[in-house]
Protein backbone atom coordinates (compact mmCIF):
# COMPACT_ATOMS: atom_id res chain seq x y z
CA UNK A 1 0.00 0.00 0.00
CA UNK A 2 2.85 2.28 0.90
CA UNK A 3 4.55 1.42 -1.81
CA UNK A 4 1.79 2.71 -4.51
CA UNK A 5 0.96 6.14 -2.78
CA UNK A 6 4.58 6.75 -2.13
CA UNK A 7 5.57 7.74 -6.09
CA UNK A 8 2.12 9.61 -6.29
CA UNK A 9 3.04 11.78 -3.41
CA UNK A 10 6.20 12.47 -4.91
CA UNK A 11 4.97 13.51 -8.38
CA UNK A 12 2.09 16.02 -6.89
CA UNK A 13 5.15 17.74 -4.74
CA UNK A 14 7.39 18.30 -7.93
CA UNK A 15 4.19 19.39 -9.95
CA UNK A 16 3.18 21.71 -7.21
CA UNK A 17 7.13 22.97 -7.42
CA UNK A 18 6.56 24.04 -10.62
CA UNK A 19 3.52 25.08 -10.87
CA UNK A 20 4.95 27.76 -8.01
CA UNK A 21 8.11 28.40 -10.30
CA UNK A 22 5.95 29.53 -13.08
CA UNK A 23 2.78 31.12 -11.16
CA UNK A 24 4.21 34.51 -12.31
CA UNK A 25 7.51 34.74 -15.08
CA UNK A 26 6.99 38.33 -15.73
CA UNK A 27 7.73 38.85 -12.20
CA UNK A 28 10.95 36.38 -12.42
CA UNK A 29 11.88 38.29 -15.67
CA UNK A 30 10.95 41.68 -14.36
CA UNK A 31 13.46 41.15 -10.99
CA UNK A 32 16.12 38.90 -13.24
CA UNK A 33 16.15 42.43 -15.51
CA UNK A 34 16.98 44.75 -12.38
CA UNK A 35 19.68 41.86 -11.29
CA UNK A 36 21.37 42.91 -14.65
CA UNK A 37 20.92 46.79 -14.67
CA UNK A 38 22.10 46.77 -10.68
CA UNK A 39 25.60 44.75 -12.41
CA UNK A 40 25.94 46.74 -15.47
CA UNK A 41 29.48 48.06 -15.77
CA UNK A 42 30.24 51.22 -18.03
CA UNK A 43 33.93 51.62 -19.56
CA UNK A 44 33.84 55.55 -18.81
CA UNK A 45 31.73 58.51 -18.39
CA UNK A 46 30.99 58.70 -22.08
CA UNK A 47 29.82 55.43 -22.25
CA UNK A 48 27.58 55.99 -19.31
CA UNK A 49 26.12 58.97 -21.05
CA UNK A 50 24.85 57.56 -24.12
CA UNK A 51 23.31 54.68 -22.28
CA UNK A 52 21.57 57.37 -20.27
CA UNK A 53 20.25 58.77 -23.18
CA UNK A 54 19.23 56.11 -24.64
CA UNK A 55 16.86 54.83 -21.84
CA UNK A 56 15.41 58.58 -21.55
CA UNK A 57 14.59 58.53 -25.14
CA UNK A 58 12.74 55.12 -25.37
CA UNK A 59 11.21 55.78 -21.93
CA UNK A 60 12.90 52.95 -19.93
CA UNK A 61 13.32 55.21 -17.08
CA UNK A 62 13.28 51.79 -14.59
CA UNK A 63 16.74 51.25 -16.47
CA UNK A 64 17.97 54.41 -15.21
CA UNK A 65 17.12 53.65 -11.23
CA UNK A 66 20.52 52.86 -10.30
CA UNK A 67 21.94 55.99 -11.09
CA UNK A 68 20.30 58.38 -9.95
CA UNK A 69 19.82 59.49 -6.47
CA UNK A 70 17.12 61.79 -5.93
CA UNK A 71 16.20 63.73 -8.98
CA UNK A 72 17.62 64.60 -12.13
CA UNK A 73 18.16 68.75 -12.56
CA UNK A 74 17.20 69.90 -15.47
CA UNK A 75 18.35 73.64 -17.29
CA UNK A 76 17.15 74.92 -20.66
CA UNK A 77 20.19 76.98 -20.82
CA UNK A 78 23.96 76.58 -19.75
CA UNK A 79 23.61 79.22 -16.97
CA UNK A 80 22.18 77.05 -14.54
CA UNK A 81 19.62 79.38 -12.21
CA UNK A 82 17.23 78.67 -9.73
CA UNK A 83 14.26 78.15 -12.19
CA UNK A 84 16.05 74.92 -13.42
CA UNK A 85 13.62 71.91 -12.39
CA UNK A 86 14.43 68.89 -10.51
CA UNK A 87 12.81 65.77 -11.85
CA UNK A 88 11.92 62.86 -9.91
CA UNK A 89 12.32 59.75 -12.55
CA UNK A 90 8.64 59.10 -11.19
CA UNK A 91 7.83 62.08 -12.79
CA UNK A 92 9.66 61.05 -15.78
CA UNK A 93 7.79 58.01 -15.73
CA UNK A 94 3.93 59.31 -15.65
CA UNK A 95 4.54 62.60 -16.61
CA UNK A 96 1.06 64.49 -16.93
CA UNK A 97 -0.26 67.58 -18.60
CA UNK A 98 1.04 70.09 -16.00
CA UNK A 99 2.99 73.01 -17.35
CA UNK A 100 6.27 73.49 -15.55
CA UNK A 101 8.22 76.73 -15.14
CA UNK A 102 11.45 76.41 -16.87
CA UNK A 103 12.28 79.85 -16.25
CA UNK A 104 12.74 82.43 -19.69
CA UNK A 105 13.37 81.92 -24.08
CA UNK A 106 16.77 83.55 -24.79
CA UNK A 107 16.02 86.44 -27.26
CA UNK A 108 12.25 87.10 -26.15
CA UNK A 109 12.12 86.82 -22.43
CA UNK A 110 9.09 85.08 -22.14
CA UNK A 111 8.27 82.27 -19.50
CA UNK A 112 8.97 79.09 -20.72
CA UNK A 113 5.70 76.90 -19.41
CA UNK A 114 5.83 73.19 -20.71
CA UNK A 115 4.72 70.23 -19.63
CA UNK A 116 7.65 67.84 -19.16
CA UNK A 117 7.12 65.57 -22.75
CA UNK A 118 7.43 69.46 -24.33
CA UNK A 119 10.41 70.14 -22.58
CA UNK A 120 12.16 67.33 -23.42
CA UNK A 121 11.06 67.16 -27.03
CA UNK A 122 12.26 70.83 -27.06
CA UNK A 123 15.23 71.22 -24.92
CA UNK A 124 16.65 67.52 -24.87
CA UNK A 125 15.50 65.81 -28.00
CA UNK A 126 16.39 68.21 -30.18
CA UNK A 127 19.25 66.58 -30.77
CA UNK A 128 19.63 63.44 -32.91
CA UNK A 129 21.72 61.59 -31.03
CA UNK A 130 22.14 58.73 -33.66
CA UNK A 131 23.15 61.80 -36.11
CA UNK A 132 27.20 60.90 -37.43
CA UNK A 133 27.25 64.89 -37.93
CA UNK A 134 26.92 64.73 -33.60
CA UNK A 135 30.36 64.90 -32.00
CA UNK A 136 30.63 63.37 -28.29
CA UNK A 137 33.27 64.61 -25.86
CA UNK A 138 34.49 64.08 -22.46
CA UNK A 139 35.39 67.31 -20.45
CA UNK A 140 35.86 68.41 -16.78
CA UNK A 141 36.57 72.33 -17.21
CA UNK A 142 35.53 73.69 -20.64
CA UNK A 143 32.86 72.18 -23.18
CA UNK A 144 33.90 72.15 -26.77
CA UNK A 145 31.30 75.12 -27.86
CA UNK A 146 29.79 77.51 -25.50
CA UNK A 147 27.87 80.58 -26.13
CA UNK A 148 27.93 84.05 -23.96
CA UNK A 149 26.12 82.51 -20.99
CA UNK A 150 28.01 81.99 -18.01
CA UNK A 151 29.09 78.14 -17.85
CA UNK A 152 28.55 77.21 -14.36
CA UNK A 153 27.55 73.64 -14.19
CA UNK A 154 31.64 73.07 -12.90
CA UNK A 155 30.31 75.26 -10.03
CA UNK A 156 27.30 73.38 -8.85
CA UNK A 157 29.31 70.03 -9.44
CA UNK A 158 32.78 70.84 -8.63
CA UNK A 159 33.52 66.67 -9.03
CA UNK A 160 31.48 66.19 -11.74
CA UNK A 161 32.87 64.85 -15.70
CA UNK A 162 30.70 66.43 -18.29
CA UNK A 163 29.88 64.63 -21.40
CA UNK A 164 29.13 66.96 -24.35
CA UNK A 165 27.25 65.83 -27.75
CA UNK A 166 27.34 68.72 -29.57
CA UNK A 167 25.79 69.35 -32.95
CA UNK A 168 27.79 71.79 -35.37
CA UNK A 169 25.48 75.25 -36.60
CA UNK A 170 24.83 75.91 -40.29
CA UNK A 171 26.72 77.50 -42.66
CA UNK A 172 23.48 79.38 -43.58
CA UNK A 173 23.43 80.76 -40.22
CA UNK A 174 27.14 81.33 -39.84
CA UNK A 175 27.78 78.45 -37.60
CA UNK A 176 25.79 80.16 -34.31
CA UNK A 177 22.70 77.61 -34.63
CA UNK A 178 24.84 74.87 -33.12
CA UNK A 179 23.30 73.10 -30.34
CA UNK A 180 24.34 70.82 -27.46
CA UNK A 181 23.46 68.86 -24.65
CA UNK A 182 25.49 68.36 -21.55
CA UNK A 183 25.04 65.20 -19.17
CA UNK A 184 26.57 65.81 -15.41
CA UNK A 185 27.91 62.71 -14.21
CA UNK A 186 29.49 61.82 -10.77
CA UNK A 187 30.53 58.80 -9.06
CA UNK A 188 29.75 56.85 -6.52
CA UNK A 189 32.49 54.33 -5.81
CA UNK A 190 32.60 53.28 -9.64
CA UNK A 191 29.01 53.69 -10.15
CA UNK A 192 28.10 56.74 -12.00
CA UNK A 193 25.42 58.95 -11.11
CA UNK A 194 23.43 61.25 -13.66
CA UNK A 195 23.23 64.69 -11.90
CA UNK A 196 21.91 66.61 -14.35
CA UNK A 197 21.20 67.32 -18.22
CA UNK A 198 22.04 71.08 -19.91
CA UNK A 199 21.10 71.97 -22.81
CA UNK A 200 23.51 74.68 -24.48
CA UNK A 201 22.75 76.95 -27.86
CA UNK A 202 24.16 80.19 -28.83
CA UNK A 203 22.30 82.69 -26.49
CA UNK A 204 22.19 86.38 -27.20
Amino acid sequence: MYRFYLPLLLFLFVTSCKKSTNANPSKAVKENTTQKEEHRTFSDELNFAQYALEQLQKGAIDSLSPYVKESILFSPYAHIDSTAQQLRLEELKHPSDKKWFWGYADGTGDSLNLSIPDYLQKFVFDIDFGDEKVEVNQYSDRPKAYGNSLQNAQDLFPKAQFVQFYKAGTEEYGGMDWKSLILVIEKQGQKPILRAIVHDQWTI
